[in-house]
């Protein structure tokens, strides 16, 4: 009987794990982006070309340097005026003092990648 009631506990402590670290791995990817393909590729193209001076953590409001691209298309970006795409994309082509232009550094489907990876942030 105890050996019955042991094996009993030790499952109800087994199952009850599991389900709390599922639970907490859910809850850390709650805001994590989900990046399909394209916003993957975005992603080294921000790494290699962007970080250096875009380079400011998620809700950072600091008022110096380059703006904050997190959310940059959300209902609440961090830019002011607020930017879409269309206008982003002309931006990273041409530039905007003091950032310079990429359009002949990168290519139109790098670009493209890359306001895939601002969308997805």
């Amino acid at each position: 009987m105890a050996r019955g009631l042991l094996w009993g506990v030790c499952a109800f402590v087994a199952a009850g794990t599991t389900i709390a670290a599922n639970l907490i791995g859910f809850a850390g990817t709650a805001n994590t982006p989900v990046m399909n393909a394209k916003a993957k590729r975005g992603a080294a193209v921000f790494q290699q070309n962007c970080v250096s001076c875009h380079n400011k953590q998620p809700g950072d409001t600091t008022p110096f340097g380059p703006p904050n691209l997190h959310g940059i298309f959300s209902s609440k970006p961090l830019v002011t005026p607020p930017v879409s795409p269309a206008q982003a994309t002309d931006i990273i082509k041409k530039g905007k003092a003091p950032m310079p232009a990429f359009g002949g550094i990168l290519t139109d489907a790098q670009i493209n990648d890359l306001i895939a990876y601002l969308k997805a942030q």
